[in-house]
């Protein structure tokens, strides 16, 4: 059984703890900034120290998760979600997930508040199937970032990849 170190208490996180499975990482709450030792936090700088930033997601869905290990991702997930300030002007949020196909589950920009998003993550379904990491990623780069997907221009385009191993196809 993998421990949850947040719940446990043992990390050494100054505001925000997010787990992962046997593992942890720290963050701040909205209107600080992470500091470079990963722990601490600043209090951002009145010149607007958040920008926009398009959050892809990208999680493998596969039979070798499993899934207690999905829900433990879906959870972590969330965790990353209270973090952020979303809104129009800063962060939006999509979430793509993947076995033998990729499955898009919600493009950036369709939820609004952390409360729906979180419920779509929540209610997300296991595909348990194979492991296309290449054709993920791809379908990541291709489709996710495009304005037809609502991906706005100038903002910071980041995709977040949660996988447990190898991949069964390889792309360019």
């Amino acid at each position: 059984v993998v421990s949850d170190l947040c719940a446990t208490g043992d990390h050494d996180c100054e505001q925000v703890c997010l787990s992962s499975p046997g593992s942890y990482t720290c963050a701040c709450r909205e209107g600080f900034t992470l500091n470079s030792d990963g722990k601490t936090c600043n209090v951002c700088n009145g010149r607007g120290g958040s920008s926009a930033t398009d959050l892809v997601f990208l999680i493998d869905g596969s039979k070798s998760v499993r899934p207690e290990n999905f829900e433990l991702v879906k959870k972590f997930i969330n965790q990353i979600v209270d973090t952020l300030d979303v809104s129009d002007k800063l962060a939006q949020v999509g979430l793509v997930q993947y076995s033998s196909s990729v499955r898009q589950e919600f493009p950036l920009g369709r939820f609004h508040t952390k409360k729906d998003i979180k419920a779509a993550v929540r209610n997300m379904s296991y595909m348990e199937k194979g492991t296309m990491t290449g054709a993920a990623l791809k379908y990541l780069i291709d489709n996710s970032f495009t304005v037809s997907s609502g991906a706005r221009p100038g903002a910071q385009k980041v995709g977040i990849v949660f996988t447990d191993g190898r991949s069964q196809d390889y792309i360019n």
